[in-house]
């Protein structure tokens, strides 16, 4: 039953289709980021559900893989420039 004091965002479980659509992805992509580990999520009865952090987790991680490679990218046009 969802509380109507509670906004969206503020929701700590998600249903893997909700999860998806939190990270304009497909649900298929999902349950593979899911099974290798790379969002966590929680048994609830038979379901599964994400936590609402393991989604921000999830963005952030790949904020920091995106971080370093705009750093590698960087390093390797300093040494081409230095050519």
């Amino acid at each position: 039953m969802e509380h109507p004091e509670r906004a969206q965002s503020e929701r700590l479980l998600y249903r893997p289709a909700e999860a998806a659509d939190r990270l304009a992805m497909s649900l298929s992509r999902l349950y593979e980021l899911m099974a290798a580990g790379e969002i966590r999520s929680v048994a609830c009865g038979r379901s599964r559900r994400v936590p609402a952090e393991a989604l921000s987790e999830f963005v952030s991680v790949l904020e920091a893989k995106a971080g370093k490679a705009d750093a590698n990218e960087n390093e390797t046009d300093d040494r081409r420039s230095e050519r």
